[in-house]
């Protein structure tokens, strides 16, 4: 797996928000999309990550869900919202 690089695809989902726009990028999601992608992307994370602990230490896994939830809690506080 960590030749496909798929786990690398499903944490770019779950990257805190606002992201950084990738050139060539035309289409942008809208919030409501943005967060069914990250709670798809959550979901196949815990599916896959008890298969593949190497990526998982090699990813720093473990960090980037914890930035990930901490946005999210204070998402709400901040209320900056952006795409």
């Amino acid at each position: 797996m960590i030749d496909s690089r798929v786990l690398l695809t499903f944490l770019s989902y779950i990257e805190p928000l606002p992201r950084k726009t990738q050139p060539g990028n035309v289409f942008e999601w809208t919030p409501s999309q943005a967060e069914e992608l990250q709670l798809h992307a959550i979901a196949a994370l815990s599916i896959l990550l008890p298969q593949s602990l190497n990526e998982y230490f090699e990813y720093h896994v473990g960090t980037r869900l914890l930035l990930f939830y901490e946005w999210t809690i204070n998402e709400g506080k901040n209320e900056l919202f952006c795409f």
